[in-house]
């Protein structure tokens, strides 16, 4: 069905009802009257008035059925439109919260690009010939200068560092209480472990990011410090909420002698203890 104006649709019905109302009281003046068998004049006034009764029903009904499935197509568009909206909002906000977290001077271009950027993947050097000549030589160089440092290429190396017998052979006994090597080390290995999720995670692209991978890149970018700048650190709400680690006793008395053995630094982060490798 074709959009119907609001105008267009309640001038139609007012004619329907008008032309209904004429009718029946047509009706209603002819039944007044006997109208015998004989007499076809007034007869054929009530056949006719009743057919063309019956008509206007039949358009006022199709009318009606038309108003329906365009009001309910109105209805679908408006809840998809919503949800497209919704989207866009999200997808607005979390660019924001990423451009915040990028270094000044940065930002500016980024933002300039994110609308090509976001249309326009896999499209090689686009974006690049979008730059000017200086700048591209800049990229070019912060590229080639951070490559050697990417996190990417340290993530299987990052570690905490096994601690020996030695090692932990001189540690206070109220900071170590019924510790053992073993089960410092296994806590260690699973420490080693979020930490390679977790910089994993972050060194991916932005656009193979589900949405809640996005969320967690952000809730990550949102603990940083100047404190832990360019060092590896955990929260312990990363500790938490891992599945594999019970934030118990064990834990908790291992990382005071990681501390205590320079291996850890905790540092205070909003709301939240940071635990920061000791490189």
């Amino acid at each position: 069905m074709a959009p119907l104006e609001t105008e267009e649709i309640g001038r139609a019905w007012t004619e329907y009802l008008n032309y209904l109302q004429e009718r029946v009281n047509e009706l209603k003046s002819l039944f007044f009257f006997r109208i015998d068998e004989t007499d076809e004049k007034n007869l054929q006034r009530i056949t006719a008035c009743l057919r063309e009764s019956n008509e206007t029903l039949n358009k006022a009904e199709n009318l009606l059925h038309n108003l329906k499935v365009y009001v309910q197509s109105e209805q679908e568009a408006q809840e998809e439109g919503q949800i497209l909206k919704d989207l866009i909002e999200s997808f607005d906000s979390k660019v924001k919260t990423m451009l915040k977290q990028l270094p000044e001077g940065d930002q500016s271009y980024v933002g300039n690009c994110i609308k090509d950027t976001t249309y326009s993947y896999g499209t090689g050097t686009q974006e690049s010939e979008m730059l000017p000549q200086n700048q591209k030589q800049q990229t070019s160089e912060k590229k080639r200068v951070s490559s050697a440092h990417s996190p990417s290429n340290n993530i299987s190396s990052i570690t905490v560092g096994k601690v020996s017998a030695d090692e932990l052979s001189q540690v206070p006994q109220y900071l170590k209480g019924r510790l053992t090597t073993e089960k410092v080390n296994q806590i260690i290995d699973k420490l080693d472990s979020l930490f390679r999720e977790k910089y994993t995670l972050l060194s991916k692209p932005l656009r193979t990011l589900s949405s809640a991978e996005i969320d967690r890149v952000t809730d990550y970018r949102n603990q940083e410090v100047d404190q832990v700048a360019n060092s590896y650190f955990l929260s312990d709400q990363d500790l938490k909420n891992c599945s594999c680690l019970k934030f118990d006793t064990t834990t908790k008395n291992t990382l005071h002698v990681l501390r205590h053995l320079g291996r850890l630094k905790e540092v205070q982060s909003k709301d939240r203890r940071l635990y920061m490798i000791v490189s």
